[in-house]
């Protein structure tokens, strides 16, 4: 009765259709920590020379998108910048006209994630920075602007000159330019296929 109890309330799980490869298994490990190592050091120098030493933690995160999923959407350039650029100037705005209230929370992520998505610019790690801009509640505007935008700009070309030239297996999905007829063609070749 209590196996069957236990089954009923943990089912196993169904077999997937397609292999599951473990992600340590689908790339190697020592593939992604140069790229993280290299891009998180070039911000933190470029930071330090600039004197605009502000530590932005969901750079962390965004090197794990940039070097270990770097085919994701989110890994996109007009993701990674136009995201923490979106994200820092809600929490700037939300903290300037609410102040630090719980309401400021949940409204600068919220509605930094809406903005996000209308100007399809989602990037996860992005939508932490509202809270931390609320948390600090004394950083100068134009300082963590700047540092943000070198921040994000600099693991952006970084992903791109290292997932596309020096890593391997190469990752150039999501960095190529794709030019609207030619995805125009793409859509037509699909229609005459039907």
């Amino acid at each position: 009765p209590a196996m069957q109890l236990s089954s009923m309330l943990f089912p196993e799980p169904e077999a997937p259709t397609t292999p599951v490869i473990p992600c340590w298994q689908q790339s190697s490990l020592l593939r992604e920590k140069p790229g993280s190592f290299f891009a998180i050091f070039l911000c933190m120098e470029l930071l330090l020379i600039s004197g605009q030493m502000l530590v932005i933690p969901p750079f962390g995160a965004t090197c794990v998108i940039a070097f270990v999923i770097p085919d994701s959407i989110f890994a996109h350039p007009r993701n990674i910048i136009g995201g923490y650029l979106v994200s820092c100037i809600v929490g700037l705005l939300i903290l300037a006209i609410f102040g630090m209230t719980p309401l400021s929370y949940a409204l600068s992520v919220a509605l930094a994630i809406a903005i996000m998505q209308i100007s399809k610019t989602l990037h996860p790690p992005a939508a932490a920075l509202p809270m931390i801009i609320i948390v600090q509640n004394n950083i100068l505007c134009g300082n963590l602007i700047l540092t943000v935008f070198v921040g994000s700009l600099v693991i952006t070309l970084w992903a791109i000159i290292y997932n596309n030239y020096l890593a391997k297996p190469k990752h150039s999905v999501y960095y190529s330019v794709k030019l609207p007829w030619q995805q125009l063609n793409k859509k037509q070749s699909i229609v005459s296929e039907i």
